[in-house]
């Protein structure tokens, strides 16, 4: 398995007299495209002051997602101010400019509840979504090893 690399990187507002500092694990994917279609919103819905503030300009077309936040940053973020566009749909202040939150309802696609699970041992991925996948039956015998081992070594009496 490819290891990530870690460097170091400062964030700063376009909008604000905000930074932070990040540490971070560079991947060559994190996930899909983001969002996985284009989005069409009535541009009547969305104020001007929200437009001219969007912390991503392009967040209606599908595209490369760069960095990937960490609940420690990402809820530090929020200014508490929220505007709703539709029923799923609400822009939120944050300290990098609005954001868009929430599902996009797609009447054209037909959902189907198929869920598949792919375990396979592939060097070649290192996507950020492959760090929490299955690797290889190696894992497994691993985890069962230290289970075993925790249970000849430990236990627990009467009194706790």
């Amino acid at each position: 398995m490819k290891t990530s690399v870690q460097r170091l990187l400062i964030m700063y507002s376009r909008f604000e007299h905000y930074s932070v500092s990040l540490e971070l694990h560079v991947l060559s994917s994190i996930s899909n495209d983001m969002p996985s279609r284009f989005i069409r919103l009535d541009q009547s819905k969305i104020p001007y002051s929200i437009n001219e503030q969007l912390a991503d300009p392009s967040y209606n077309t599908p595209g490369r997602i760069d960095v990937l936040l960490g609940a420690e940053t990402f809820y530090t973020l929020f200014s508490g101010e929220r505007v709703r566009v539709s029923e799923s749909l609400m822009f939120h202040k944050t300290k990098l400019g609005w954001i868009l939150t929430g599902k996009v309802l797609n009447n054209d696609v037909k959902h189907c509840k198929l869920v598949t699970c792919n375990c396979t041992h592939d060097t070649s991925n290192s996507s950020a979504l492959s760090l929490f996948a299955c690797k290889s039956s190696t894992r497994k015998i691993e985890e069962d090893e230290a289970e075993q081992h925790f249970k000849s070594t430990h236990f627990r009496n009467d009194s706790g």
